[in-house]
């Protein structure tokens, strides 16, 4: 509002402006803040050459560096002295800007206590109004737990072989028509049971009990 003296007395002006357009961009980058926030997973916005920008909530329990200590070092931070060597982190990012999405990398970070822990990294381009890109902002999940299972399961079967092989007492796995797949030693000489022929051959018929 402003006075306008005119002939016929003082007039009052005013200028009227659309913000609801500013607003509706306010509210969105506020809706956004909040997602990054409350995510469990750690986002972090970096540079092309690796200086990061942001650290969420996420990333401070996942890597023990608050945001006041990651902000505006470089991510090599995160880096074994192996892959720093490597130069893993300068390749993802010379993908990126060149406008490449890396979904999912398996790799491994350093936690500021020392600790190397598995993670999954997604890492995109992010472009400014002229089709530039400018950043290359990562989700990271730690995977570490979920790797130690999958790690586990696939050892199983080795395991079961070496216990079964390795026991002292009579063993036998029974399938569904109550023949005998698999016959420990030990089995055999308590039952009398002849050791089933070689693999492929069918097995020996037996008990269904132990």
């Amino acid at each position: 509002l402003g006075p306008l003296q005119t002939d016929d007395g003082l007039l009052v002006s005013a200028a009227i402006r659309d913000v609801s357009g500013r607003r509706r961009s306010e509210h969105a980058a506020a809706h956004l803040v909040a997602i990054v926030d409350s995510s469990q997973d750690a986002i972090i916005g970096k540079t092309l050459d690796g200086t990061i920008t942001s650290w969420n909530p996420a990333a401070v329990l996942m890597y023990g560096y608050t945001a006041a200590e990651a902000v505006g070092e470089h991510a090599s931070l995160l880096l074994s002295e192996e892959q720093a060597q490597e130069d893993e982190l300068t390749g993802i990012l010379a993908r990126v800007a060149r406008g490449e999405r890396v979904d999912h990398a398996q790799t491994t970070r350093l936690r500021k206590d020392g600790v190397q822990i598995d993670v999954s990294l997604t890492m995109s381009p992010l472009w400014d109004a002229t089709g530039r890109v400018v950043a290359a902002p990562t989700i990271a999940r730690d995977v570490t737990e979920r790797k130690v299972v999958a790690d586990a399961l696939v050892r199983a079967p080795e395991r079961y072989r070496s216990a079964f092989e390795e026991a002292h007492i009579g063993l036998a796995r029974v399938d569904l028509t109550a023949r005998f797949p698999t016959v420990h030693c030990a089995w055999c000489a308590l039952t009398g049971q002849r050791t089933p022929a070689a693999a492929g051959h069918p097995p020996t018929p037996g008990p269904t009990h132990a």
